[in-house]
C-alpha cells in the first residue's frame, strides 16, 4: 500500500529546509530583490512595456531560471504550477483548465498562445499547443507572462480566459555554441544544438534545431481491460531563427509532432499503431519599431502562418481488413498589426492599433483509404466523406488611454471593435483602476470583455452517418464579462502576498452536445463563474525561493445537463534552492486538487510532489536529473466520454505515473 502522498511530500521540504543555512550557500549580490523582481516590467498586458502592478490585469511571470530550477519538460508543466491552471494530458493532446472551466470538446481555444508576440493558434480548431506539441524548444524561453482575464480589448478572438506570452531569449543570452541531450521514461530522447551572438554589428541572432524522440509506454486501461504496449510513441522537430538588428526583426519557427494514439478514441481500434495525429506549424514575422516625433512611435508586423493536422484512424466498420479513415486539415493566414503609441499629453499614454488577418485556406478532408470505399460511411468509392474548403477574414481596431489621476491613483480605459465575414461585429471594452497608496501596496479593480467566435472546425466539421459529428453554421460568437479585483502586498522586500476574487458571466458557451444523431457544437445558456485566489512568494537571504498559492473556482459542473469539469480546489508550492554541496541546487513542487465531475461521479482528490536536482559546476556546463510524480500516485484526470463513438464508456484517463529525465547541457 502506498503511504499518503501529503506526508511524503512535507517530509521532502522538511528535509530540504534542513539543508539550507546562509553559511553553506552562498548570496548572489547581483540578485534583485524580491519587490524589483516581481516589479519587473512585462509587455503582454497592453501591447507595451508597463510595471506589472501598472497592469490592468493579473499577471504572473515565470523565468528561464524557473524552468532550470524545476526541470519543466513542457510547457503544459510549467502552467501547471502557475495559480489557478490545470493542465491534463488526454493521450494525444494536452489540454488546460482556467478559472474553472474545462469541458468536453474545447481544444484551448479559449487561451491565446503568443510566441515573441506572434499568435499560435491556428486558424481551424484555434488550439493552443501545450504539450510536446508545443513548437518551441523550452531551454530558448527567456520568460512567460500569463496575463489572466478577458484579453479581446488588446488581441481580439481566443483572448478569453487568458493570453500567455512566450518570450525567447536573445542571441545574445547564448553567445555562442549551446547543445542539449536529454534521456528519460518510456525510451525518451532529446537533442538540440543552438547558436547564438550579437555581431560586432550590433545585430543579433539565434539559430536553434531540436528533435525528441519517445517510444512510449505500456499502460494499462481497466474500462477495455487491456494494455497499450508503446503505440503512443512521439516524435517532434522543431526549427528557431531570429535575426534582429535594432528595431527591425525578422522571426522564423517550424515544428512538426507526430503522436502515436494508442487508446481508441473516437472508434479506432485499440493499440493500433497505425493511429497516428501528425501536426505542422510554420510561423514567419518581420517587426520594425521607428519613432515618429518625441512623444510617438510606430510599431508595425508583418505575418504568415501554416498550420497542418494530419490524422490516421483505423476503425473496425467491416472486419478485417480494418477501414483506415485519414483526416487532414490545412490552415494558411497571413496578416499585419500596427500600434501607434503617443504621450504627449499630460498624464495620458495612448495607444491606437490595427490588426488584419486574411486566412488563405481553413480546409477541412475526411476519406478512407484503399482498399476500403472512399467513404465507407457513404458507401461512395468517388466521393470523400468530406471536403470543406473555406476562407474568411479578420478586422480590429481599438483605443487605449492609460491616465495617471494622481500620484497614487490611474486609470485605464480601452475599447476595442472586431468584424469579419463569418461572425457577428464585436465590442471589447476593458477598464482598470489601479491605485498605490504607498509602496507596500496595490489595489485593482478590472473589468474586461472578451468573445471568441465559434471556429471552422466547430461550425463545418460533419462525418456522415448516424454517431458522428454534425456541422452547426448557425453558431454564434460566445462571450466573457469578467469583474475582478485584487491586492497586493510587500512586507518588506523579500515577501509578497497577493490576493484577488472575480466573477464571470459566460453567454451563448459553444460546448459539443449529443444530439442523438451524433455529437453538434451548440451555444448553450449563460454561466456565471466565480473564483477567489491567494498567492505568497519568499525569497530568502541564502538564495533559496518560495511560491505558493491557492484557487477556489466555484463554477457550475453540470449546467444545462452539460459536464464543466474543474477542480475546484487547487493549492501548489514550489520551492528551489541552493544546496550545502557547491554548485548543487534543488527544486520541489507540491500540487494538490480536488476531484473532478464526470458524467457518473468524480475523479479522486490527489497530491503529487516533482524534484529536480542540478549540478552546474562552472558556467558551460549544467546537469539536472527531475523525477515527476515522486511517490508514483495513482491519479486521473476527467476525460470527454467517447463512448457515442467508441461504445466504451470513458470518463476518465490515468495520468502517468513516476518518470524521470537526466539531461545536460554544454556551452561552447
Amino acid at each position: 500500500m502506498k503511504r499518503p502522498i501529503f506526508r511524503h511530500t512535507v517530509l521532502s521540504l522538511s528535509l530540504a529546509s534542513l539543508l539550507i543555512t546562509p553559511a553553506w550557500a552562498k548570496v548572489d549580490l547581483t540578485e534583485l530583490s524580491l519587490e524589483q523582481l516581481l516589479d519587473v516590467e512585462v509587455v503582454s498586458a497592453s501591447r507595451y512595456a508597463q510595471r506589472a502592478s501598472d497592469a490592468p490585469s493579473s499577471v504572473s511571470v515565470l523565468s528561464g531560471e524557473d524552468f532550470r530550477a524545476y526541470g519543466w519538460r513542457t510547457l503544459a508543466e510549467a502552467l501547471n504550477s502557475v495559480r489557478g491552471i490545470l493542465t491534463t494530458t488526454g493521450g494525444e493532446y494536452t489540454y488546460a483548465a482556467v478559472r474553472g472551466f474545462a469541458t468536453p470538446g474545447d481544444y484551448n481555444s479559449r487561451l491565446l498562445l503568443l510566441i515573441d508576440g506572434i499568435r499560435s493558434n491556428g486558424n481551424i480548431f484555434d488550439s493552443a499547443f501545450l504539450g510536446q506539441e508545443f513548437p518551441l524548444d523550452l531551454d530558448l524561453i527567456e520568460r512567460i507572462e500569463i496575463v489572466r482575464g478577458p484579453g479581446s480589448m488588446v488581441y481580439g478572438g481566443n483572448a478569453f480566459f487568458a493570453v500567455i506570452n512566450v518570450i525567447t531569449k536573445s542571441g545574445k543570452d547564448l553567445n555562442g555554441v549551446e547543445v542539449a541531450a536529454s534521456t528519460g521514461s518510456f525510451a525518451t530522447r532529446s537533442l538540440r544544438v543552438s547558436y547564438g551572438r550579437q555581431l560586432d554589428n550590433g545585430a543579433d541572432v539565434l539559430l536553434s534545431v531540436s528533435g525528441l524522440n519517445s517510444d512510449g509506454q505500456a499502460k494499462y486501461y481497466p474500462e477495455l481491460g487491456q494494455a497499450s504496449l508503446g503505440t503512443d510513441n512521439t516524435l517532434t522537430r522543431r526549427l528557431f531563427g531570429r535575426y534582429r538588428q535594432g528595431e527591425f526583426q525578422v522571426t522564423a519557427l517550424a515544428s512538426q509532432r507526430e503522436q502515436g494514439r494508442s487508446i481508441g478514441s473516437f472508434g479506432s481500434v485499440f493499440n493500433d499503431p497505425r493511429n497516428r495525429d501528425r501536426d505542422d506549424l510554420l510561423l514567419l514575422n518581420t517587426s520594425y519599431q521607428t519613432l515618429l516625433s518625441d512623444h510617438a512611435r510606430l510599431s508595425t508586423r508583418l505575418f504568415y502562418g501554416q498550420a497542418e493536422w494530419r490524422g490516421q484512424y483505423v476503425n473496425d466498420y467491416t472486419g478485417v481488413p480494418y477501414d483506415v479513415d485519414k483526416e487532414k486539415t490545412d490552415g494558411r493566414w497571413w496578416g499585419f498589426d500596427a500600434q501607434l503609441h503617443y504621450d504627449g499629453l499630460n498624464d495620458h499614454r495612448l495607444l491606437l492599433g490595427i490588426d488584419y488577418q486574411k486566412n488563405l485556406r481553413q480546409n477541412q478532408f475526411a476519406e478512407d483509404a484503399p482498399p476500403s470505399l472512399r467513404c465507407t460511411a457513404t458507401s461512395s468509392a468517388t466521393e470523400p466523406c468530406l471536403d470543406d474548403r473555406r476562407n474568411s477574414y479578420r478586422l480590429g481596431l481599438y483605443l487605449q488611454d492609460d491616465l495617471k489621476l494622481n500620484d497614487t491613483l490611474s486609470l485605464q480605459l480601452g475599447l476595442r471593435h472586431d468584424q469579419s465575414d463569418v461572425a457577428d461585429s464585436q465590442w471589447s471594452p476593458r477598464a482598470g483602476l489601479i491605485w498605490r497608496p504607498d509602496a507596500e501596496n496595490v489595489a485593482k479593480l478590472l473589468y474586461g470583455r472578451a468573445y471568441r467566435a465559434p471556429n471552422v472546425y466547430e461550425r463545418y466539421y460533419s462525418y456522415p452517418g448516424v454517431g458522428t459529428q454534425i456541422a452547426n453554421q448557425d453558431l454564434r460568437a460566445e462571450t466573457i464579462q469578467t469583474y475582478e479585483v485584487t491586492w497586493e502586498h510587500y512586507f518588506g522586500a523579500d515577501l509578497r502576498l497577493t490576493s484577488g476574487a472575480h466573477v464571470s458571466q459566460v453567454e451563448n458557451w459553444i460546448v459539443q452536445v449529443d444530439t442523438g444523431a451524433g455529437l453538434q457544437y451548440q451555444n448553450q445558456p449563460g454561466i456565471r463563474s466565480r473564483g477567489i485566489d491567494l498567492e505568497l512568494e519568499k525569497r530568502f537571504s541564502s538564495g533559496a525561493r518560495l511560491r505558493a498559492s491557492y484557487a477556489g473556482e466555484f463554477v457550475p459542473e453540470q449546467p444545462n445537463g452539460i459536464l464543466n469539469s474543474p477542480s475546484r480546489h487547487l493549492l501548489k508550492a514550489n520551492f528551489a534552492t541552493p544546496l550545502p554541496l557547491a554548485n548543487w541546487h534543488l527544486g520541489l513542487e507540491a500540487q494538490f486538487a480536488s476531484g473532478q465531475a464526470t458524467p457518473t461521479g468524480r475523479t479522486a482528490t490527489y497530491t503529487i510532489a516533482n524534484a529536480n536536482l542540478r549540478w552546474q559546476p562552472r558556467g558551460s556546463t549544467e546537469l539536472s536529473l527531475g523525477i515527476y510524480n515522486l511517490f508514483d500516485k495513482d491519479y486521473a484526470h476527467s476525460y470527454p466520454d467517447d463512448s457515442l463513438y467508441s461504445g466504451i464508456p470513458r470518463e476518465s484517463l490515468a495520468q502517468d505515473g513516476r518518470t524521470w529525465q537526466l539531461k545536460l547541457i554544454q556551452r561552447f
